[in-house]
């Protein structure tokens, strides 16, 4: 994995990111497309591509049918073989969907949209004595 944040073309062309305009971070980008989260969202197909953080550590993964699907810091762990490329996967959760494409925040995720499990352990209850 490489991450770059300024590339040189072969034509001596740069291009540079220089992250978000720092003075206008709470206006939507001029032309960007208007979304808005809709709940309970689903997907499911073969995974394409895994999707990784600026460390290189596994966020997600890029489903064939073009969907995105975001999973926690603190779960991915779990379904990582869920989210190797080749892999078939089902998702079910929150996101955003724009005439670009949607990502998915997965709430339940599994080999297909009947065998879905929970992306967050359930804590155990609490005993009182």
């Amino acid at each position: 994995m490489i991450a770059a944040v300024a590339l040189i073309a072969a034509d001596g062309q740069a291009i540079v990111d220089n992250g978000p305009d720092h003075n206008d971070r709470h206006q939507p980008r001029k032309g960007a497309a208007k979304s808005a989260v809709v709940k309970g969202l689903t997907a499911e197909g073969k995974v394409y591509l895994s999707l990784h953080a600026p460390k290189g550590e596994l966020r997600g993964a890029l489903l064939e049918e073009g969907s995105i699907v975001r999973v926690g810091p603190k779960e991915v762990e779990r379904f990582r073989t869920l989210l190797q490329p080749g892999a078939h996967t089902a998702v079910r959760g929150d996101g955003i969907e724009t005439p670009h494409g949607r990502v998915i925040e997965g709430k339940e995720i599994g080999h297909d949209l009947a065998d879905l499990q929970p992306t967050k352990a359930r804590k155990p209850p609490k005993m009182h004595q």
